[in-house]
């Protein structure tokens, strides 16, 4: 199989088709975030590293079997200030053919959720096999513009059906016909593995959990609004997890980068050779490990 993986973050892609035994025999990675660059290629040394989507040029990635990825979504969430796909003139984007004939007049462009243009740029120029996008739960005028682009409406996975937290995504999975259309992959709703924070915390005890946090648990004066994780709970999003706070026998502390890869299905330490911060960006930036198997594990 050959992939092209694009907006590829720290490889969470290549991970999941390693786990469900895919035999890759190329697999590309368009990303430009140093830190994310540095956990794929220490977890996975054989990934070709393409840098910008922008710059892609289809003429040498046509034999690719699938295209994954997700487009930034900071600009079409609700968690964020909606600032929609616009140019710097607050033209709003609401198709391909305006996107590129933008892209051609020189046009530049605003924020980041945009380049879900070139996502479908490359698509369409491509033609792979399979493909799957994932983006965030959006207005109902912005998730209508991208399933009229993509032929279809999309499929909203919760990721708390496989790990211990909540977060809604929409999947959009497709498979290419004979008349050179694109079909929906059918994919039914996985059934509620029923994980609670209280199994991380089985997994990853307070004897793990160096001295640094427990001495912050200690001294912090944690402000009120704060949300707090109960044992027998699911955590929110970790989009906040620089405000999130576990209690454990009355002690508050924040969750570990260890705790925040268990909650994203990732193997712990998986994220390890960058700073606390970059680790803690990075997982609630990307995907949910064991959603992205049970995915693939249809497509396949």
């Amino acid at each position: 199989m050959k992939v092209l993986s694009l907006f590829d973050g720290m490889s969470v892609g290549y991970q999941a088709l390693k786990n469900i035994w895919c035999k890759i025999d190329k697999y590309y990675a368009s990303e430009i975030d140093k830190y994310a660059i540095q956990i794929a290629k220490k977890n996975h040394p054989d990934i070709i590293h393409i840098w910008d989507v922008s710059k892609i040029k289809w003429e040498n990635y046509k034999n690719v079997d699938i295209i994954i990825g997700w487009s930034p979504c900071q600009n079409l969430s609700f968690a964020w200030k909606r600032k929609w796909l616009v140019t710097k003139e607050n033209i709003e984007i609401l198709s391909l053919s305006q996107y590129l004939e933008l892209k051609e007049g020189l046009f530049e462009f605003q924020w980041q959720s945009y380049l879900f243009w070139e996502y479908m740029r490359l698509l369409n120029e491509i033609k792979p096999k399979y493909f799957f996008l994932e983006n965030v739960k959006m207005s109902k005028k912005w998730k209508g513009v991208f399933s009229e682009t993509i032929w279809f409406q999309p499929m909203l996975i919760n990721s708390s059906l496989f790990t211990a937290q909540n977060r809604e995504r929409l999947y959009w999975v497709w498979e290419l016909q004979e008349d050179w259309t694109y079909k929906q992959v059918k994919i039914q709703q996985p059934e509620d593995k029923w994980i609670l924070f209280e199994t991380i915390y089985s997994k990853w005890t307070e004897s793990n959990v160096s001295d640094k946090y427990i001495e912050y648990a200690k001294t912090a004066k944690f402000k009120s609004d704060r949300p707090v994780i109960l044992p027998k709970d699911k955590a929110n999003t970790l989009l906040t997890w620089s405000k999130k706070l576990y209690k454990y026998n009355n002690i508050y502390r924040k969750l570990t980068p260890e705790e925040m890869e268990i909650l994203q299905g990732l193997p712990v330490w998986y994220t390890e050779w960058v700073s606390n911060t970059q680790r803690s960006k990075m997982l609630w930036n990307w995907w949910t490990l064991p959603v992205i198997e049970y995915i693939l594990e249809n497509i396949k």
